[in-house]
């Protein structure tokens, strides 16, 4: 990297930043909506509570098929996001 792109590109380094930040948020919440084993803890917590009396069956069904859907719907395109090449990073 020479001095010139270094000196254009100092000014973009807190986007750059910001884009890195943007992308490991949306990486957590896809794992937290996706992970096969996250939604199955969410709907297992949520059993339990029905169980316990702390929700009511038509609210606990509610619950689950909005942790499913969230689940089995598609990302949209612009939340799709390429991962960085090695040379990028």
């Amino acid at each position: 990297m020479g001095l010139l792109s270094w000196t254009v590109g100092l000014p973009l380094a807190p986007m750059r930043g910001l884009i890195s930040v943007g992308r490991l948020i949306q990486h957590q919440v896809d794992s937290e909506t996706r992970d096969p084993a996250a939604v199955r803890h969410r709907l297992e917590a949520l059993d339990e509570a029905e169980r316990q009396g702390q929700i009511d069956p038509e609210e606990a069904a509610r619950l689950e098929a909005s942790v499913t859907q969230a689940m089995v719907q598609p990302r949209p395109p612009e939340a799709v996001t390429r991962e960085p090449k090695e040379s990028e990073r």
